[in-house]
């Protein structure tokens, strides 16, 4: 007679590791999209209520195209003569925007440190920055694809917002 009990034992053994870690596999896909909802709607709630976009179609639309990044001190968000890609938005955190004289000291422009505000070197996004900007503290920004926020501007409420970054 063969003895089977080692051959059975181990293969009884694989597939409760197989059904183990499907059912781990599944709880962190679970978990995942729970934490990204939960992400989604801290940054749908940080529009509507920061920038008071009000419709809540474009907060949810802007929150899943934006991405959250930190910035360490000192990074460099935009250089001067750089044209935009993305359209940071300030979370936390301080900027400098400053430009480089002919004998290589900078001049500071302008600090940005208010929660909402757009970091740009030039009011419009397609021309060229004028001025560096750079992180003076660690800073969190939600990054925006320009190409897919300027699809938006068509909507009211953001090209208040645009105006309201302007001034």
């Amino acid at each position: 007679k063969v003895d089977n009990t080692p051959l059975i034992s181990c293969t009884a053994i694989i597939i409760v590791k197989t059904v183990i870690n499907a059912i781990i596999d599944q709880q962190r896909t679970h978990w995942q999209r729970v934490v990204f909802s939960s992400f989604f709607l801290r940054i749908a709630d940080f529009y509507k209520d920061t920038l008071n976009i009000q419709n809540e179609q474009t907060a949810e639309h802007l929150a899943e195209i934006s991405r959250l990044e930190t910035l360490e001190k000192g990074h460099r968000v935009i250089s001067m003569g750089e044209k935009m890609e993305m359209l940071p938005i300030l979370v936390t955190g301080v900027l400098r925007g400053y430009i480089v004289d002919e004998n290589g000291r900078d001049i500071t422009d302008c600090f940005i440190f208010r929660r909402g505000d757009v970091i740009m070197g030039t009011g419009d996004f397609l021309t060229p920055s004028p001025v560096h900007i750079e992180t003076t503290t660690e800073c969190q920004v939600l990054m925006v694809p320009l190409c897919e926020l300027l699809q938006l501007l068509d909507q009211p409420e953001l090209l208040v917002i645009y105006n309201q970054q302007l001034v």
